[in-house]
């Protein structure tokens, strides 16, 4: 997975790892342009998660 960034890969939301969980359940089979899109879309919605998740953290730590 060239060009994502790690923390997306192993980017947990409930009890799925996303990126490895789409991935695994394609397995076996080519991957259809549309498909690809579409993955990518879900790590960029992903990489922008993770920021905005820390800069909420740093609002929240400058509260006490």
């Amino acid at each position: 997975m060239k060009g994502i960034p790690g923390e997306v890969r192993e980017c947990w939301f409930g009890a799925y790892q996303v990126m490895e969980k789409y991935l695994k359940d394609r397995k076996g089979r080519k991957l259809s342009l549309d498909e690809i899109n579409h993955y990518m879309k879900v790590a960029k919605a992903i990489r922008l998660t993770i920021e905005l998740q820390g800069k909420v953290n740093g609002v929240y730590g400058r509260l006490d």
